[in-house]
């Protein structure tokens, strides 16, 4: 019994907290994209708007994507996932090529040069209120695609040597949309208890510097989540875009 409860998990109120010194009020948002290498944002005021520090180096900013510009990005990762190289079993139809979900790695350059924009404006909105996360140069997409109930090991995003080296690093950038889901972190293998947020459709998480190389997980992918905005956009799962700086060659054999 005393083994069970020294095992039992410490959750975060997925409210988290607002940032020291943030206030309710305005926050930049991405408002819309014009899929021809530009981005255009706009400032609008939205009450109790949440930025969430869970760490030095760890930030979630809710509501980051509005609607149309999550529409927009579903529609641009399965032109590509739907074909040959994505999601699926080029021979199983529509079986996802990792079981429980759909994985895809691509250069950003293969992307719309608003992907990599959204992406800088997510860091910097970040970075205001943590200056422990460094600035990035956007490189590589690892999108997943998960069914409802879906999950991903306790795993580091440790594609890179120097990362495991240094324990610091630009960030990792990884955006929801669809599905809601539990993020799951601790700050090394054996620790016996882990701290979880939820996140929604539009929020994205950031962890770089001290938190770029926590081990961290999908606990469990939402079911009957799905914003009503995407009905009939995006098919019943959650799709993860997450951005890295990455140096050199992408071997795929190091990422998750």
């Amino acid at each position: 019994k005393k083994m069970a409860e020294r095992r039992k998990k410490r959750e975060r109120n997925t409210n988290g907290r607002l940032c020291t010194g943030e206030t309710e009020g305005v926050q930049k948002k991405v408002e819309s994209v014009a899929y021809v290498g530009t981005v255009d944002k706009k400032e609008e005021e939205k009450e109790n708007q949440k930025i969430l520090c869970l760490q030095e180096g760890l930030i979630v900013i809710r509501d980051f994507l509005s609607p149309e510009v999550q529409k927009k990005l579903v529609n641009v990762c399965f032109s590509k996932g739907d074909g040959p190289g994505g999601f699926y079993q080029s021979d199983k139809g529509f079986k996802l090529n990792m079981g429980i979900r759909g994985r895809m790695i691509d250069s950003v350059d293969t992307f719309p040069k608003a992907v990599t924009q959204i992406c800088l404006t997510a860091v910097e909105e970040a970075r205001k209120h943590d200056q422990s996360i460094p600035e990035m140069s956007p490189t590589t997409l690892l999108i997943n695609y998960y069914k409802a109930g879906g999950t991903m090991k306790w795993h580091k995003d440790s594609e890179n040597p120097k990362l495991i080296a240094t324990n610091m690093g630009p960030p990792v950038v990884s955006f929801t949309i669809g599905l809601s889901a539990i993020f799951g972190y601790k700050d090394n293998y054996n620790s016996e208890t882990y701290e979880t947020v939820q996140l929604n459709s539009g929020d994205v998480v950031l962890f770089g510097g001290p938190s770029r190389m926590i081990v961290h997980s999908v606990l469990n992918v939402l079911p009957h989540t799905l914003p009503g905005y995407l009905r009939g956009v995006l098919r019943e799962g959650r799709l993860n875009i997450t951005i890295r700086d990455v140096e050199g060659y992408i071997d795929e054999t190091q990422f998750p």
